[in-house]
């Protein structure tokens, strides 16, 4: 319609163009809705004056047979390291044994006592598939207003349609997204993060790598994304040589 006012407004068919004109003048413009939300992601910290130290002495993990030879290693406080390597050799594993949810097959894992830890795994799986983004948010922290807990998701990213829809008919980044603003909720030390950029958009990655930076505690993570970790990380342990760099 714009393009035949520009056109027509000062020939033959002026009085026309000019009505519509008027028409164009009366209907309200919309901006198209942004298809792609970026969350904005801050991890409380809980300060303490007490020792964080995550160690590793002689550590063997794996489950019938180690994967990895035996692993000493030392995580001092307020540290942020990186484990690297491909795929299969270990470092979920390593995570999951380091936190006690699998049993190590030789050595020991020490974590600091009363140490708060919150943990992202890389495993989209829910105790219940047929929860809404709400609902989950909702059922962790009771406490919280209808409004907050809808605040508290559209801030990590997910739109009104998002939040009430079933987590099995969300997309993996938009699953992402739920983990995320759950974790939000949690205060801790210590973060572990285990692939957590899998499924996400480049705009999301560049929050949470914001928000890991900024966590002023001790980081356990593993990713293979170097535009993620880069400037994040202060240490690197690749399980392919077991060697130590520093960053």
């Amino acid at each position: 319609m714009e393009k035949y006012i520009q056109k027509y407004k000062a020939g033959s068919r002026s009085t026309i163009a000019k009505s519509r004109e008027k028409q164009l003048n009366r209907i309200e413009r919309l901006t198209p809705p942004s298809t792609a939300a970026t969350g904005e992601y801050v991890f409380p910290y809980v300060n303490t004056s007490t020792d964080m130290t995550i160690s590793m002495h002689q550590l063997e993990i794996g489950y019938e047979q180690p994967l990895l030879p035996p692993i000493t290693l030392s995580i001092t406080t307020g540290e942020k390291v990186l484990i690297k390597g491909f795929n299969g050799l270990g470092k979920s594993t390593l995570l999951k044994t380091v936190l006690g949810l699998l049993p190590s097959l030789g050595g020991e894992a020490v974590l600091p006592m009363n140490g708060k830890i919150n943990y992202f795994s890389q495993e989209l799986e829910w105790d219940n598939i047929n929860d809404t983004p709400f609902s989950f948010i909702k059922g962790k922290m009771p406490h919280l207003t209808t409004k907050e807990v809808r605040s508290k998701l559209s801030r990590s990213g997910l739109t009104a349609e998002h939040v009430e829809k079933p987590l099995a008919q969300l997309s993996g980044g938009e699953q992402t997204k739920v983990k995320l603003c759950a974790m939000t909720l949690v205060n801790s030390h210590i973060l572990v993060m285990d692939e957590p950029t899998n499924h996400l958009d480049k705009e999301t990655k560049r929050a949470l790598s914001v928000a890991v930076t900024n966590f002023p505690g001790t980081v356990l993570l593993v990713s293979h994304e170097k535009h993620f970790y880069e400037g994040v990380v202060s240490k690197i342990v690749d399980v392919e040589s077991l060697q130590l760099n520093k960053m």
